[in-house]
């Protein structure tokens, strides 16, 4: 719940380590094939932990697999966080598609 995700919100990074929020992210995508798909609000948050974490082969991969409820928050945080290349209607059109939910997904996850 988003409780929880508040608390973990709340919790400091230890030296070296990982954000405690993103652990329990990945432990929360990892139980999805198990349960279900998280709400909107909490995918949002387990996406911008791994963006923190710079681990875009994750969201690639929750995404691929649909462990995600997309929405246009995720949207607008992957293209604020887009470092590639690509024309910038091009990028928008990419992250479009991923809002809208389409069986074919195309985003922009490319690092520098």
């Amino acid at each position: 719940t988003m409780s929880t995700i508040e608390e973990f919100k709340t919790l400091s990074q230890g030296e070296g380590g990982v954000s405690p929020l993103f652990v329990f992210c990945d432990i929360l995508m990892e139980t999805v094939p198990q349960y279900s798909v998280p709400a909107a609000d909490q995918s949002f948050e387990c996406v911008s932990a791994a963006l923190m974490e710079n681990r875009l082969d994750l969201i690639a991969q929750w995404i691929a697999n649909q462990y995600l409820t997309l929405c246009r928050p995720i949207a607008d945080v992957l293209l604020s966080n887009c470092q590639c290349r690509h024309v910038a209607t091009a990028r928008a059109a990419h992250l479009h598609l991923l809002y809208l939910g389409t069986s074919r997904i195309t985003i922009c996850l490319y690092t520098v």
